[in-house]
């Protein structure tokens, strides 16, 4: 009990070392990654030629030639604002401000040793350099995610202090803009908000966070309404069935989640992996913590996972931007859990265990930034995504 209170102390009292340390070493990794520039795929080059037209035609022109249809337009106009070079200072410090407002949100619900730990993991794994190595749209997506959840938190922790609530309200249509997911993270509130209105009775924060979040997603809707009224034949070239992939959806999502903890793809059956992973989450419910976070993860893959079939290569990208809640969620329940055992020897082997994993996330990190180095510096428009 006297470790835990000293390391309590220490963690409290050298926070911002600490964070400022893991931080620093963020940014260290993200630009030996990106130490050419930015690094280049099929979508980035879509991202680069519809801002290029914005500021040469006024118009979100693809590169293809075709009409901008299947992304929201608030990348395309930011890059407009910028050079490559520009945009790259301007996305390193978008990564640096994602990474703190992760931490922010973290520490409002839990304790400040926790919130070291599960930042300190997240930057230990590939997850944020995946995201940070290309152009893509993660980056932006992620500081308007946790920011908007930091305000949110903020809102529910104040109800009387309105700006919170709008503050949110405004970067989760930013989200939205910046990519189509942010709407499975507009359900994952809503069905929080419904959830905590059953709980507290509370009809005038349940009123005031509803209309707040209806109005966040509308422009996205509109948007996509507009683009499908607009050019009907795109959307028909591509248009697929959803649901109908979805076993084989669940089986690579989680396979990924899987590599988190095992440098292995299995092949196990699908059924087998959706009653294991339902009994880790039945676990985790049982807890009674973080029924927001738990909220969040659920919506947000079961809803990718309704999408017609994904590419396998890009499940890690789509994973990515909720990594820090997986995170949580598995150091939080493994701390409650070990601390259920008796037995110095079984908790001393678990935290092997642990240790065991977190080295293998390190060599798996290097691994991969060592290759992406390597593209950006010698290729970087021409990039494969894993190695």
């Amino acid at each position: 009990m006297n470790i835990k209170i000293a390391s309590k102390r220490i963690f409290n009292r050298y926070e911002w070392y600490l964070l400022s340390f893991i931080l620093l070493l963020a940014l260290s990794v993200h630009l030996y990654s990106s130490w050419g520039g930015l690094i280049w795929t099929i979508d980035s080059n879509t991202y680069w030629t519809a801002s290029r037209n914005i500021i040469n035609e006024g118009k979100l022109i693809a590169a293809d030639g075709g009409a901008y249809v299947f992304w929201p337009p608030l990348f395309p106009i930011t890059l407009s604002l910028f050079s490559e070079s520009s945009y790259y200072v301007f996305h390193s410090f978008s990564f640096l401000l994602g990474l703190i407002f992760i931490y922010q949100f973290l520490k409002l619900k839990h304790s400040i040793t926790l919130s070291l730990m599960v930042l300190s993991v997240y930057t230990l794994t590939v997850y944020p350099y995946l995201l940070s190595s290309f152009l893509w749209t993660e980056v932006n997506f992620i500081l308007f995610l946790y920011s908007g959840l930091y305000f949110f938190q903020k809102w529910n922790m104040d109800e009387n202090n309105h700006k919170y609530l709008m503050l949110a309200g405004i970067l989760f249509c930013l989200m939205c803009l910046q990519r189509n997911a942010g709407v499975f993270i507009i359900v994952g509130l809503s069905i929080y908000s419904i959830a905590f209105y059953f709980k507290t009775r509370n009809f005038k924060n349940f009123i005031s966070t509803g209309s707040v979040l209806s109005i966040s997603v509308i422009p996205v809707i509109l948007w996509n309404i507009n683009r499908r009224i607009l050019f009907p034949e795109e959307y028909y070239i591509y248009q697929q069935p959803f649901l109908t992939d979805f076993l084989k959806n669940f089986k690579m999502v989680s396979n990924e989640l899987i590599r988190l903890v095992l440098p292995i793809d299995t092949g196990l059956n699908s059924y087998i992996i959706i009653i294991l992973l339902s009994m880790i989450m039945m676990s985790i419910i049982y807890k009674k913590e973080s029924s927001l976070t738990i909220t969040l993860i659920s919506t947000y893959i079961f809803l990718f996972i309704t999408l017609p079939l994904l590419e396998k290569s890009d499940i890690g990208r789509f994973i990515a931007p909720i990594m820090p809640l997986i995170i949580l969620q598995i150091i939080s329940s493994s701390k409650y859990y070990i601390s259920k055992l008796y037995k110095n020897k079984i908790k001393n082997a678990i935290i092997l265990l642990f240790s065991i994993v977190l080295l293998y996330n390190i060599a798996r990190t290097i691994n991969n930034v060592e290759q992406w180095n390597y593209r950006s510096v010698h290729n970087p428009k021409s990039a494969k995504i894993f190695f």
